[in-house]
């Protein structure tokens, strides 16, 4: 089985390594009080990582189509995904359909 350590992030800015592209089984993650302001930090961390990265969306695409469109739109990455894996498994080349 896979094991990754997922470390929590107090602030999203420059000083934080979790807030950084990590080549390793360890991953950040940052609360966020509604998918609004949840949206706004994944934002921030590309313009700070690099327009150009993956970026996915994980909801019920029934539900929840305006979320989806939200997303979309907000993004600036070349890959928006949407209910599929990315942490390790949008390199490139897996998942290019």
């Amino acid at each position: 089985y896979t094991k990754i350590l997922i470390g929590e992030g107090s602030v999203l800015s420059g000083d934080d390594e979790f807030a950084h592209e990590k080549l390793s089984p360890t991953l950040g993650i940052y609360r966020a009080k509604d998918f609004h302001e949840a949206v706004e930090l994944a934002c921030k961390a590309v313009a700070m990582g690099g327009v150009g990265h993956t970026s996915c969306l994980y909801t019920d695409q029934d539900k929840n189509q305006d979320r989806i469109e939200y997303f979309g739109k907000k993004m600036k990455t070349a890959r928006i995904l949407l209910n599929m894996p990315t942490s390790h498994g949008g390199i490139g080349d897996l998942y290019n359909f």
